[in-house]
């Protein structure tokens, strides 16, 4: 069944996707997933009308150079860039991608690419992960 109108999914445990490490918590409770350890994350989407829009809300930036130059590409369809809003302390990735041939048993699949991870061991920390960005939602939007 397709929507018209704007869904939001959390990245929480539940989120149905692969390239991520487990769920995280912020201090002020607000649930994020780190990007990692291959620049490359996989999240599969209910079945929506197209066009659609994509918003990844980022928690935060390990490595905030690739925030300009993210992109995301729907069910192999070609790559689409991603344009860095940010705004009363938030920042969100907003691309619009054209669907490709492939389908996943009546979902969507929704590709994100974040360029590449960093250890934060290789700033000191203790954390050996490599991680890129933690998403802590994901916005689609038709535009009818």
């Amino acid at each position: 069944m397709a929507h018209d109108v704007a869904t939001m999914l959390v990245c929480d445990a539940d989120l149905v996707q692969s390239g991520f490490y487990p769920a995280e918590q912020s201090q002020d409770g607000t649930l994020f997933r780190w990007v990692g350890p291959s620049p490359l994350a996989t999240i599969f989407l209910p079945p929506l009308n197209m066009p659609l829009e994509i918003r990844l809300h980022v928690h935060s930036a390990f490595v905030p150079d690739v925030l300009g130059r993210v992109r995301m590409a729907l069910d192999g369809g070609t790559w689409a860039p991603a344009v860095l809003l940010e705004q009363g302390g938030t920042t969100q990735l907003r691309a619009c991608p054209r669907p490709g041939k492939m389908q996943h048993l009546g979902t969507l699949r929704l590709e994100i690419d974040t360029l590449r991870t960093e250890s934060p061991r290789q700033r000191g920390q203790m954390d050996d992960r490599a991680l890129s960005l933690a998403l802590s939602a994901i916005t689609l939007r038709p535009l009818a």
